[in-house]
């Protein structure tokens, strides 16, 4: 089987000094395992660009734990709207909260920051397209209180566009740890390329879509965090804990005994939807038409 030679534990070329922090260490752990397991080949981290007849898996991190997924987007949202659907009594929120720190090694805030209520957190500047600055214009320019703080990956070329709409009196520097922001904020500007937007739930936090809509499929956590994007905030954190509970959702965590149970389980659940949606005809690479005068 093909493999892929990137693991999350390879720097990124990008990142500089930027470090991955210990919070990542369990995934790395069980990289292995999930990769043991895939009966297709699989990736680290990369896009999903392939039809519901795919043929690669990938994964990623989330929250402190791994999360599997195929590479079709509308799979990915069939088995995690199904997964959301199980109900459950165990409360993985709790334990979510436990282990709750920064991707990367971040610098700490100082207890008498004036922490923002209103937070918003970017995409590194290789995923720029991914938010409506529109919006984030909007939302800074309507609210005094908002702050918009840089992803880790952001170079300085990005920063500055960014400040060129929003003023630098707006924007929080690249190195600031998130997860503090995040848990001394009132609302949460996330997108779907982000798992902040999960964390926000699990802290009670309100959460809005920064999203540019037409590219908001593209974020990896899209089959989840559309779900509690658009649920009532009562039920967000319901939905999440049923999510991750859900053996096949393709979610793994630490204090999970059951992991390569979980692991099969989601493979399994893949390629069962993967049988009743894959097409059942050939696409044609005729492209030209009668009706197109440029043809």
């Amino acid at each position: 089987m093909r493999l892929s030679n990137v693991r999350m534990g390879d720097e990124f070329k990008s990142g500089g000094d930027l470090k991955r922090s210990k919070r990542n260490d369990w995934g790395k752990s069980i990289e292995e395992l999930i990769r043991h397991f895939a009966p297709f080949p699989i990736s680290y981290d990369v896009d999903c660009t392939q039809s519901l007849n795919f043929s690669e898996f990938s994964y990623t991190e989330i929250l402190g734990g791994m999360y599997i997924n195929t590479q079709n987007t509308d799979t990915n949202c069939r088995i995690i709207e199904s997964a959301s659907k199980e109900k459950t009594k165990i409360d993985h929120i709790a334990n979510i909260k436990k282990i709750s720190a920064d991707k990367y090694d971040l610098v700490s805030i100082d207890k008498n920051y004036d922490y923002p209520k209103k937070i918003g957190f970017m995409v590194g500047h290789n995923m720029f397209d991914m938010v409506s600055r529109e919006n984030v214009a909007r939302i800074a320019f309507e609210n005094d209180d908002f702050k918009l703080k840089l992803h880790p990956l952001t170079n300085q070329n990005y920063a500055g566009k960014i400040a060129s709409t929003i003023g630098w009196n707006k924007i929080i520097q690249n190195d600031v740890s998130g997860v503090a922001l995040l848990k001394n904020a009132e609302s949460v500007y996330t997108t779907t390329s982000s798992e902040l937007g999960l964390m926000a739930v699990a802290y009670d936090k309100d959460i809005h879509n920064i999203t540019a809509f037409f590219n908001e499929s593209i974020g990896v956590y899209y089959p989840i965090s559309k779900l509690l994007f658009t649920a009532e905030r009562n039920r967000r954190k319901t939905i999440l804990n049923n999510i991750i509970d859900c053996k096949y959702s393709g979610i793994l965590f630490p204090w999970m005994t059951d992991v390569e149970e979980r692991i099969n389980a989601y493979y399994k659940k893949a390629l069962e939807v993967r049988e009743i949606y894959k097409p059942l005809s050939i696409p044609s690479e005729l492209k030209k038409t009668p009706c197109d005068p440029n043809a």
